[in-house]
C-alpha cells in the first residue's frame, strides 16, 4: 500500500513529467509545422517562376536565334 505522502509525490512527479513532455511535443509539432509551411511557400514561389519561364521560353528561344543571326551578319 502506498502512503499518502508517497502518493502525492508520485502524482506531482508524474504531473511535472507529463507537462514537460506535452510542452516538448508542442514545440516539436510547431517546429515541423513551421518548416512545412516555409517549404510550401518556397515550392509555391518556385512553381510560379518555373511556369512564367515555361510560358516565355518560346519567345526567348526565337529572340536568341534572332540575336545570333544578326551578330553573324
Amino acid at each position: 500500500m502506498v502512503s499518502g505522502e508517497r502518493f502525492l509525490e508520485e502524482y506531482f512527479g508524474n504531473f511535472v513529467v507529463n507537462s514537460l513532455m506535452r510542452i516538448v511535443g508542442f514545440v516539436a509539432r510547431l517546429f515541423v509545422l513551421v518548416i512545412g509551411f516555409l517549404s510550401f511557400i518556397v515550392v509555391f514561389i518556385a512553381e510560379i517562376l518555373f511556369f512564367i519561364i515555361w510560358i516565355l521560353m518560346p519567345v526567348i528561344i526565337f529572340w536568341l536565334i534572332f540575336e545570333g543571326i544578326t551578330k553573324l551578319l
